[in-house]
């Protein structure tokens, strides 16, 4: 029954299923979103992923195909391995993620290159990074990068929401980025202890800081990228709120708001009144300055 079981939660499209059902999806920040179906709401808060797996910000229900099935059809686990067993929906991979919004697959080894790069890395050379960004050491090396001769520049392991690397992102001494050629896109995610409150940072330097202050921190890529990551990881690492930094810009706040959005988490939003949140530590900026700053806002969630 566990090999039937492990086919048909990714045979069987979950989304599918649930358009079936009479959910209507709709896609709001790359995801697919509907009104629970095991809860009375207005606002859509049950989210249907990539990987064939839903979660209700609202009433909390979790899981796969067979979870669903069990769930709304209020059955055995063996009668819901029955029902699907009928099914001839198409895989839930090639129906759910659309051509333009699947992640492309890594062509390197991203943790094999990762852990190469680290051990060849002095403590020297983590001590003179601290100094350059001009935070401590501690911060930095949470987010386990390594110095990657070949490029003459550090790498910081980007991962996806389950925390598996999946790429690397480059940065020079002159402050340069882009990534190993053959990467995923992903998310900055340190190995401290996770805490309920996490700050979401735009890049590996802004979440060190973020760290520095004595958040728990994730980063993104870019303003708006790596949504679905950041919302996979909140689920997995178990945040309740989230501080949303943000840019004091159009793209800025308009990824802050999809993000939010997305997370469907208690949340508020920061912007530093300097170019970057590492600019205002340096200038002096720490948590309680940005507690002071906050503790005028409540804490918001979207639809709620």
């Amino acid at each position: 029954m566990n090999a039937e079981l492990e086919e048909l939660k990714t045979k069987v499209s979950l989304e599918q299923l649930f358009r079936m059902d009479g959910h209507q999806l709709t896609q709001k920040s790359g995801l697919k979103k509907c009104r629970c179906p095991f809860h009375s709401e207005k606002t859509p808060s049950c989210v249907v992923y990539p990987d064939n797996r839903f979660h209700c910000f609202g009433c909390g229900a979790v899981g796969s195909v067979i979870d669903y099935v069990m769930r709304s059809r209020n059955c055995s686990i063996k009668d819901a391995i029955e029902f699907l067993s009928g099914k001839t929906l198409v895989p839930a991979v090639a129906e759910m993620a659309p051509s333009r919004q699947t992640p492309k697959t890594p062509t390197i080894d991203a943790a094999a290159l990762v852990s190469r790069y680290q051990r060849n890395t002095t403590d020297a050379q983590f001590d003179t990074l601290a100094d350059t960004l001009g935070l401590p050491c501690n911060a930095v090396r949470a987010l386990a990068p390594g110095w990657a001769s070949e490029h003459r520049a550090w790498a910081f392991p980007m991962r996806d929401g389950q925390g598996g690397i999946v790429g690397i992102r480059l940065r020079n001494d002159a402050g340069q980025k882009w990534a190993v050629t053959g990467s995923r896109s992903g998310i900055f995610i340190p190995t401290n202890t996770p805490q309920d409150v996490a700050m979401i940072c735009e890049g590996p330097t802004d979440t060190a800081t973020a760290l520095a202050m004595g958040y728990f921190a994730i980063g993104r890529p870019s303003c708006s990228s790596n949504a679905t990551d950041v919302v996979n990881a909140c689920i997995r690492l178990k945040i309740r709120r989230v501080i949303i930094v943000a840019d004091n810009d159009g793209p800025g706040l308009r990824g802050a708001t999809d993000l939010a959005i997305a997370l469907e988490l208690m949340h508020k939003f920061f912007i530093p009144p300097t170019k970057d949140i590492r600019q205002l530590y340096k200038a002096g900026g720490r948590r309680d300055f940005v507690e002071n700053q906050l503790s005028s806002t409540l804490w918001r969630q979207h639809g709620r």
